[in-house]
């Protein structure tokens, strides 16, 4: 009898080696994948961008920034409206002058290649410098004066105040002691200023900035109306469309295309601030560097304006070409707001002045008129619309001062009638004249048995 060949006890071996094998291999793949997920993670995944800097003041309205960053690109932000600086990761200092005083945020924002990003912001207070001395120019006032009006200084009186205020961020007009205006706009300045009773009265003009003021002040002198004199006064109050226009620089940082990217072309939107149109977009600067038919076009609803062009370079290249990670263009976007406002009204008081016939203070016989110049129309308003309103007034006999006629709302020409305290009855006519006057006649009426 043929012996039986042992194969049973191999095929067990075999198959108990095979899930030993299985669980080795698998087990060694596991390590592998866990230690080759380490070793990407550590060496083909960039560290993630610190924004880190810290800011020293040098001298006036200077500053240095000092570089504590990492990261491939990015961009600094000071905080006033001027252009975007690119980031240099080899630049230990970053310098920025700022054009007047004030309180900033100067933001650096960094970039690894792989877009990751992070920024980091830091006030900046220029109100004074490092030394706490002043930080720029001192405001200044010029050509300061203050004239009657019609060199007539009996009131009910008017005064121009004209001059220029420099310098200052804060101007406060203190007319008299009884009106006290605060307004954020130094520059050239005309304003009228009515007293309606007689007395000394300072007007005081003060410009500040920061800690530093600088002030200019006039005494005028007005003296007491004889009982009997009449006097128009006239208030304009101008409505219309304030239109306020600005220059904002803007800088628009562009991702470069990766190597072998088959779109080559860009196009950017960008908006105008809430409430604003875009009147007019240009490059601040000739693009250079890794783009080429770079063109600006304002939309048809002029809320936003289209930036396009075209990438030279791709990879590595267009990073050579750029100095950075991202293209930086630079523009400038004036943009337009429209308001519709009512301006403060301005008042206007003239004496009437005898035309012939004044006789010891017995007005019945004499025609007198008054010279009214009127404000001019306010500045950087279109479609303005101006109401007047109308009062001739009467000093009675104790000092006191009566309205004897009014108009609300005058339109021009005027012809209306009107009565003094002591009866007397006059026409009176008012039309306006060449360069901003009023003239203002009233005419006597003669009454039965006069």
């Amino acid at each position: 009898m043929a012996d039986a060949t042992p194969t049973a006890p191999a095929k067990k071996g075999f198959s108990l080696f095979k899930p030993i094998a299985g669980g080795v291999a698998g087990l060694a793949a596991g390590i592998f994948g866990m230690y080759s997920t380490a070793i990407i993670n550590t060496v083909a995944k960039p560290a993630r961008p610190v924004a880190n800097f810290s800011v020293a003041y040098t001298d006036g309205l200077n500053i240095q920034c000092q570089n504590h960053a990492s990261g491939d690109s990015g961009w600094w932000d000071f905080g006033d409206g001027s252009p975007l600086e690119p980031y240099d990761a080899n630049l230990p200092t970053q310098p920025h002058t700022y054009t007047k005083p004030g309180n900033y945020s100067v933001k650096l924002t960094v970039r690894n290649f792989l877009s990751e990003e992070n920024e980091r912001s830091v006030p900046v207070d220029l109100a004074k410098s490092a030394t706490g001395s002043a930080a720029a120019s001192p405001p200044t006032i010029t050509n300061f004066s203050v004239e009657p009006i019609g060199n007539v200084t009996t009131s009910p009186a008017t005064f121009r105040v004209r001059g220029e205020v420099k310098n200052a961020d804060r101007v406060i007009w203190d007319l008299g002691g009884e009106k006290l205006e605060v307004t954020d706009s130094p520059g050239t300045f005309e304003k009228l200023v009515v007293f309606e009773r007689p007395g000394n009265f300072p007007i005081q003009l003060t410009g500040l900035m920061d800690r530093t003021a600088v002030k200019q002040a006039a005494m005028v002198t007005v003296t007491p109306p004889r009982a009997g004199s009449l006097a128009v006064l006239i208030r304009t109050t101008d409505s219309g469309t304030r239109i306020e226009r600005k220059t904002v620089p803007e800088t628009i940082a562009l991702p470069l295309p990766a190597k072998g990217a088959k779109e080559m072309a860009f196009e950017r939107t960008v908006n105008a601030r809430p409430g604003h149109t875009v009147i007019e977009a240009k490059l601040a600067k000739p693009a250079v560097g890794a783009v080429k038919n770079v063109k600006i076009e304002v939309a048809a609803d002029r809320k936003s304006a289209k930036l396009s062009g075209e990438f030279t370079a791709a990879g590595e290249s267009a990073t050579k070409a750029s100095g950075g990670s991202d293209a930086m263009i630079s523009l400038l976007m004036i943009e337009e707001t429209q308001s519709v406002e009512a301006m403060h009204g301005n008042s206007i008081a003239v004496p009437f002045s005898s035309e012939g016939g004044f006789v010891s203070g017995d007005w019945a016989n004499a025609s007198m008129s008054a010279l009214v110049q009127l404000p001019p129309a306010p500045v950087g308003v279109v479609n303005v619309q101006r109401k007047l309103e109308f009062q001739v007034r009467e000093v009675a006999a104790d000092g006191r001062t009566s309205i004897i006629g009014s108009v609300s709302d005058m339109k021009l020409p005027l012809r209306n009638s009107l009565k003094t305290l002591n009866g007397q009855q006059y026409v009176i006519e008012a039309e306006s004249q060449a360069g901003g006057l009023l003239r203002v006649v009233l005419k006597p009426v003669a009454t039965r048995g006069s």
